[in-house]
């Protein structure tokens, strides 16, 4: 997977979702990537990524590295606001990319949708932002969400991808027609009967896929 997508996680607690992220993390920081998950309970301590209380402490220890001639570890787990996080990765995106020029890949992870000031029914001007501009910053998006409607649909409709780990059929009806797919497309894809770690790749605008994520 290229720096170019953005991929949200839908699935109930225990069902895999932190373990795909993780995955997805550890390969970008292998390709030359840097990493910024709002991780307020520091799961991904475990998975290459540094602790940082905040932003304004992940600021301060880059900084304290440049001076130093030293490298900053590739991965951050961030505490504070999920929206400062979002600000740290917009600004280093607008500083040192351009869509026809990533000379510095960056992966945000926004984990069980601390997603700023946005909720079911709308989107704030920043997470609007993150989604419209990514391309040219050089950012790609991860979210894990446990509920189709934690999101809005326009997050679905600018989202490249979608993983669906085990779903009611309701709520899988749900993401049915964000993802232009046909009635009752994931139920019959099985979306109820998916054991815990498997899911349903559906990339939007093409369906059902079979590559892993």
């Amino acid at each position: 997977m290229s720096y170019n997508f953005c991929a949200v996680l839908v699935g109930p607690p225990g069902c895999g979702k932190t373990t795909l992220a993780a995955q997805v993390v550890k390969r970008h920081i292998a390709d030359g990537g840097i990493v910024f998950v709002h991780d307020p309970v520091q799961q991904f301590a475990k998975h290459g990524c540094k602790v940082y209380r905040d932003a304004a402490a992940y600021r301060k220890a880059a900084t304290d590295a440049h001076a130093a001639g030293e490298k900053i570890p590739a991965g951050a787990s961030l505490g504070g606001s999920a929206a400062d996080v979002t600000k740290l990765a917009l600004e280093i995106g607008e500083k040192c990319n351009r869509a026809d020029n990533v000379r510095v890949k960056i992966l945000e992870v926004l984990d069980e949708a601390s997603l700023g000031a946005s909720g079911p029914t709308w989107v704030d001007a920043q997470d609007n932002e993150l989604l419209a501009t990514r391309r040219h910053r050089g950012i790609g998006i991860l979210m894990n969400v446990q509920q189709p409607n934690q999101l809005t649909a326009r997050f679905y409709g600018m989202s490249t991808d979608v993983c669906l780990f085990r779903s009611t059929t309701d709520r899988a009806a749900q993401l049915d027609g964000m993802l232009l797919l046909e009635k009752g497309e994931l139920a019959r894809a099985g979306a109820a009967q998916l054991a815990d770690h498997t899911y349903l790749h559906v990339r939007v605008g093409k369906g059902i896929v079979r590559e892993p994520l």
